[in-house]
């Protein structure tokens, strides 16, 4: 592991890379306050690890941040906050097999992201991996997805079983305001059956055919 935080910390302006299991390890039972960081990996030199995650947030932990780079990573950022929502202006992931997770079996996982760049990703951009995770976005850009690796939608998918409520309100579980991707216009990114559309769900779904 690169750097860790725990609650009451406060990090700013620091730049992780080549490490094989997390560039950054957030944990404990509260929040970080995180500037400006950057994880990397360069691939020429090390290779890409596997177990390689640019952003890890352990159980019960949140980061509340301003500016998140993440790079050449298997994992671009993990998250395993249960129920504590994690915050960020700007996420940028450039470069992955897989773009954000949110939750697993045992943790729900959780992000209020204002603007979020997904670049380059080999498989999901965003991977739903509990039934309480959520995502909520002003504007989200999935892009040289499709052109970089011929990768076909999905784009937004879930683990086995898990159905995840598109829209606002106390039911809601992801929305976006304004959401662009690279694939024609009006094909559906999302996981067919994994994903409902759900009250205050239409600036999510505008311009996609939704099933």
């Amino acid at each position: 592991m690169g750097g860790g935080g725990g609650p009451g910390a406060y990090i700013d302006g620091i730049v992780i890379q080549g490490f094989r299991t997390y560039q950054f390890d957030f944990e404990g039972r509260g929040i970080t306050e995180v500037g400006q960081v950057w994880a990397d990996n360069p691939i020429g030199t090390c290779g890409l690890s596997q177990s390689s995650t640019g952003i890890l947030i352990g159980p019960s932990a949140s980061i509340h941040a301003h500016q998140i780079y993440i790079s050449a990573q298997w994992a671009g950022m993990i998250i395993l906050g249960n129920g504590a929502e994690s915050t960020t202006d700007l996420l940028s992931i450039n470069s992955a097999i897989v773009g954000l997770e949110l939750g697993d079996e045992n943790y729900s996982g959780n992000i209020n992201v204002a603007n979020a760049y997904f670049n380059g990703i080999q498989g999901p951009a965003i991977y739903i991996g509990h039934v309480n995770a959520g995502y909520h976005s002003l504007r989200t850009v999935m892009t040289n997805a499709m052109t970089a690796y011929n990768r076909s939608p999905p784009y937004v998918q879930s683990a086995p079983g898990i159905v995840t409520n598109i829209g606002l309100g106390s039911l809601g579980q992801f929305s976006i305001a304004s959401f662009q991707t690279d694939l024609p216009n009006g094909t559906n990114p999302f996981q067919i059956g994994a994903f409902i559309a759900g009250q205050g769900s239409a600036d999510t779904l505008a311009g996609i055919t939704f099933p």
